[in-house]
């Protein structure tokens, strides 16, 4: 690993860290959290910049069995301990500017069944808390020696490692759970298949630490050998960063969402590029929604000829498809299933599509009774970067599956493409309305009930659309109004949109707020027969914002 400390002026000095360094701090940590009471199966929420301890944090608790649920530093402090609630966590472990009053509250209060919840402070400690649930990271370390004796418990390859929240179409964001064999072991592919990582290569992946893709990146060099790049600036991201950091550092391998490549193939941001070229830059991945053919030319001309290439996936999966080494990309596919993976289209009867017939992206779910370390070695005939299930509100877990004519389950993403004559994906949209923008998955519902809890607004629809300025695809707000506050005119419309941008930056975080809205008739809004709002009809509307 590759760290640049934060808040380094310039691109910074590089601190090397090596395998054995986190195999020996894994240990400690495991070791650290047994003795103060966090165990197996027990769950944290991990929340900070990007830093090696948030890494060595991770290691530990796969080592110990306690199960990880990464988490957004945009997240607000609410949803912070929202979600603490949901998973029933032991602790958090977060970083001193993430340790709010809701968090420290969280921690007084009584849980069920009645333990204790610990915080744990990562980074350097310059602000420490005054709180008898606070304890520093270095505190944790100190408490047991690197070289204690072994007595952790066993793991197994089905045993829980991760929990995940990802949004959907009914209400509060779902939670995902992954075992030690679908995200560690199954990103062995994403790592070679890919990223098209080995040894000697270096991984600069910028995407936030409490999303999947964070640890595609992680598990997939690791899985190879490779380095991971560290950029430990805490502020928002900067696409003039992200070229410093090319340009100074041995970086072959860069991973970044679309919206990222679109700005910095346009004006300054271009001509900078160009001035100060990668030093080292091989190979190029994208991924979180679908990246335009004319964005992929212009990087290529700019870099002397590397191509993004399109990834697909979701955080109930690991790596499906994309526009691998191992083919010729089409600009603006989503290439095609990478190897071992048994992807397809389904059409309406739950049959295999045919060629441009429009579907459902589908992943086979074979049946076996063999061993679990036996499906390990024949990929060819079992799929093991599946996740395990939703977690449901008694603690079990659901799968949904549906199951063909002649018997196959599938696992269907919801998200809808067709293949062309060559086996070629392209992709259409989501299925079930969830809205991918600038990397980030978000479901309609939960921003609708911020925006509706507003006393002027009677009624909101969120729906994707194309972004006017940037490209690719925005959210956009259709807001009818109470009676007391008339439909607005040019002058009361910039008004009244920042003041619901207000209103919902205070309970979400940004990417959740909505960049366009529309004032409209509750008559206006298109609706099925039951009274329910089609979506699709507005995001198809093509109606331009007032």
């Amino acid at each position: 690993m590759v760290y640049i400390e934060s808040g380094s002026d310039g691109p910074g000095q590089a601190q090397e860290f090596h395998y054995s360094h986190f195999e020996q701090r894994a240990h400690q940590v495991a070791h650290a959290l047994q003795a103060s009471g966090i165990n197996k199966g027990d769950v944290i929420l991990l929340m900070s910049c990007r830093a090696p301890d948030w890494y060595e944090m991770l290691c530990g608790c796969m080592l110990a069995g306690v199960v990880v649920c990464p988490c957004s530093a945009a997240l607000m402090p609410a949803e912070v301990s929202q979600r603490a609630q949901m998973t029933n966590a032991s602790a958090i472990v977060a970083s001193s500017g993430r340790i709010t009053e809701d968090v420290l509250a969280w921690a007084d209060a009584p849980s069920q069944p009645s333990r204790s919840r610990r915080i744990i402070q990562l980074g350097n400690g310059d602000v420490v808390f005054p709180h008898p649930k606070v304890m520093t990271y270095s505190r944790l370390l100190t408490s047991v020696h690197a070289g204690a004796a072994p007595n952790l418990p066993t793991t197994v390859a089905t045993d829980p490692c991760l929990l995940y929240f990802t949004s959907g179409t009914t209400g509060e964001p779902k939670m995902v759970r992954h075992t030690h064999l679908s995200y560690p072991y199954a990103h062995i592919r994403t790592g070679k298949d890919w990223l098209d990582l080995c040894p000697g290569k270096l991984l600069f992946n910028t995407s936030d630490q409490g999303w999947a893709k964070a640890l595609w990146a992680f598990f997939g060099a690791w899985g190879q050998g490779a380095a991971l790049f560290l950029d430990g600036d805490e502020g928002p991201f900067e696409p003039e960063r992200a070229i410093d950091l090319l340009h100074h550092f041995p970086i072959t391998t860069f991973c970044t969402a679309p919206a990222v490549y679109r700005l910095m193939v346009r004006g300054e941001l271009a001509q900078k590029f160009v001035d100060q070229p990668p030093r080292a830059l091989e190979h190029c991945t994208s991924a979180g929604e679908n990246l335009e053919a004319q964005v992929i030319l212009k990087w290529a001309e700019n870099t002397d000829g590397i191509v993004i290439r399109d990834g697909f996936g979701q955080t109930e999966t690991s790596i499906l498809c994309g526009n691998s080494p191992a083919i010729t990309p089409k600009l603006g596919s989503m290439g095609k299933p990478l190897p071992g993976v048994p992807l397809a289209i389904l059409n309406a009867n739950r049959r295999l599509a045919h060629p441009f017939e429009e579907g459902d992206i589908a992943v086979r779910v074979f049946s076996t009774s063999a061993p679990i370390h036996q499906q390990a070695c024949r990929p060819q005939t079992s799929f093991l970067g599946l996740f395990d299930g939703y977690i449901q509100s008694d603690g079990s877990t659901r799968r949904p599956l549906v199951t063909d004519d002649e018997g196959t389950s599938w696992y269907v993403t919801g998200d809808r493409a067709y293949h062309d004559d060559e086996g070629y994906l392209w992709y259409v949209g989501r299925g079930d309305d969830v809205i991918n923008s600038a990397g980030h998955r978000i479901g309609p519902v939960e921003v609708e009930v911020v925006l509706k809890s507003h006393p002027g607004v009677l009624e909101a629809v969120v729906v994707g659309t194309v972004d006017p300025t940037r490209g690719g695809t925005c959210m956009k707000a259709f807001v009818v109004l109470r009676d007391a506050h008339p439909i607005p005119t040019t002058t009361t419309h910039s008004r009244l949109t920042q003041e619901l941008r207000e209103h919902c930056l205070q309970r979400k975080a940004a990417h959740c707020c909505p960049q366009l809205f529309e004032f409209v008739s509750a008559e206006s809004l298109p609706r099925t027969i039951s009274g329910k709002v089609m979506r699709k009809r507005l995001r198809e509307s093509g109606e331009t914002s007032i």
